[in-house]
């Protein structure tokens, strides 16, 4: 799920001083973003607590690995 980056003319903050509607809706996706659900994530790619992330040139996606 791409959760939308709010037009560069909507403030972050409206004039009460709260995050605005638009960006608030925009960090709860990001809150909810799981990092498979990056499109440029290899499929079935699961990662564990000791791995890190490393980018495959031949794949042009990024995968977990020791």
């Amino acid at each position: 799920m791409r959760t939308p980056i709010p037009n560069p003319d909507v403030p972050l903050l409206d004039p009460a001083g709260l995050v605005s509607k638009a960006w608030y809706d925009f960090f709860l996706g990001l809150d909810a973003m799981r990092v498979q659900d990056l499109y440029d994530i290899a499929s079935g790619a699961t990662p564990a607590d000791t791995n890190t992330i490393r980018y495959s040139a031949s794949g042009k996606n990024w995968t977990f690995g020791a």
